[in-house]
């Protein structure tokens, strides 16, 4: 196994189609809570940063993990800061993309959100996540991206549920 896991770690990391990248951008987030302590209700607007590697498996599909920095700004006083402090999140997306004409192309994946927490309430929210991008030149492109969280939202146990709408320009290098 391992004879086959170096070398194509190594072809990943040395392939010209590979590419490394930052993001920046807007969210705009709906975070809500199930349990018997419902008391997490969220809208607002918050700002993101990150970086990600992109690997292209040929010229029109690739595969791109990446880590987001996300910041929630205008919580609102109904939001219980000691059960969970919405406004720092790490966000962990590994997408696939299909570029579909010159310059436009779709992406479909998964997303985890590690919310930083205070309690001991499940504080990872799982989301799918779908959206299209629009390539400005070789390196720059803006993205256009959904995802909805999973699960049930009427049980009883203590879970959050994190939707969103997101705007970001990313850069290649």
């Amino acid at each position: 196994m391992k004879r086959i896991i170096f070398p194509l770690l190594f072809l990943i990391a040395s392939s010209t189609f590979a590419q490394f990248g930052i993001r920046a951008g807007v969210e705009f987030p709906t975070i809500v809570s199930s349990g018997t302590n419902n008391d997490i209700n969220y809208s607002g607007t918050s700002y993101l940063g990150g970086l990600f590697y992109n690997f292209q498996l040929n010229e029109k599909i690739g595969i791109r993990p990446e880590i987001q920095y996300i910041y929630a700004r205008n919580i609102d006083d109904n939001v219980s800061l000691n059960n969970l402090l919405i406004g720092n999140q790490l966000e962990f997306t590994t997408v696939i993309t299909y570029q579909f004409a010159n310059r436009w192309y779709a992406l479909l994946g998964v997303a985890v959100i590690e919310f930083i927490t205070s309690d001991d309430i499940d504080d990872n929210a799982i989301s799918p996540k779908g959206g299209f991008g629009f390539k400005l030149s070789e390196k720059m492109a803006l993205e256009f991206s959904m995802s909805y969280g999973i699960g049930d939202r009427e049980s009883t146990e203590q879970k959050i549920f994190k939707d969103s709408g997101k705007i970001s320009y990313i850069i290649t290098f």
